[in-house]
Formats: structure tokens, sequence, C-alpha cells
């Protein structure tokens, strides 16, 4: 008898619940600048420097995707993001929310790769905060 094939497991699945507490992850403005080629080198393609980021929160659910950011001629794609996820309201919520790794990844598009990521602490959510915001964030 063969042996069997392994079977990928069943990819996330999407939140559609419109009822809970919704958290806003919103980035306006981000930028990212790449080396230009030396002189006489090709210039970068466009396809192959085309970027987007994603936000991975806590809970079973597919990470969130931006739209792709290509590099210019001057070397810089800019980007922005504007995504919000839900969570059951509750104390058992915000424990998870608090307690876990939200985390906002840049990944190369064509592959896929996540090229870099930070861990977002949100801990002034359970602070009392309504909102907070970063000026800055650097990737790894």
């Amino acid at each position: 008898m063969p042996p069997k094939k392994a079977e990928a497991p069943p990819p996330p699945k999407e939140d559609t619940n419109p009822y809970g507490v919704f958290v806003n992850v919103s980035i306006p403005s981000g930028s990212i600048t790449l080396e230009q080629p030396a002189e006489g080198e090709p210039p970068i393609a466009p396809e192959v420097a085309s970027f987007y980021l994603s936000v991975t929160y806590p809970g079973d659910f597919a990470p969130l995707h931006g739209a792709h950011a290509s590099i210019g001629e001057d070397g810089v794609a800019s980007f922005a993001f504007d995504k919000k996820f839900r969570r059951e309201p509750g104390l058992d919520a915000l424990h998870v929310l608090l307690n876990s790794p939200t985390t906002i990844g840049l990944h190369h598009a064509p592959t896929h790769t996540l090229l870099a990521s930070a861990t977002v602490d949100l801990l002034p959510f359970g602070l009392g905060e309504q909102s907070f915001s970063l000026t800055s964030l650097s990737l790894t």
C-alpha cells in the first residue's frame, strides 16, 4: 500500500462577524528606500521591487494585507495601511490581545517572503487608552 500524501493544513479563516470590539491599525504613511544600482548596472525592475504590509493579530484568523507598493525611479516605495480586526468583547479577549503578539510584517510581493517585521505592544489598551500612536516603528 503506497504511503499517504501529507495534506497541507487548511488556511486560516477570515473573520466576517460584524459584532465585537474593533481594533483599527492605521499607518498613514511609510516608505522603503532601496539603494540605487551603480552606474552602468540595470535599474531595479518595479515588479521585482514590489512590497506590501501585513498585520498578524491574536486569534486563528488570516492576517490583514495592505496594497502593494512598488519602488519608483527615485528608489523609494511609499505606502499607507488602514485595516481593522475584531475581537469578541470581554476580559478573555482583552487578555489574549494584550498577551499575544500583534505583528506588522513587510513582504516581498511577488514571492510573499517576509522581509522584516516588528511586534506592536498593545499594553496601552490594557491601561485604559482608546487609541495610541507610534511616530516610528523599526522593522527588523
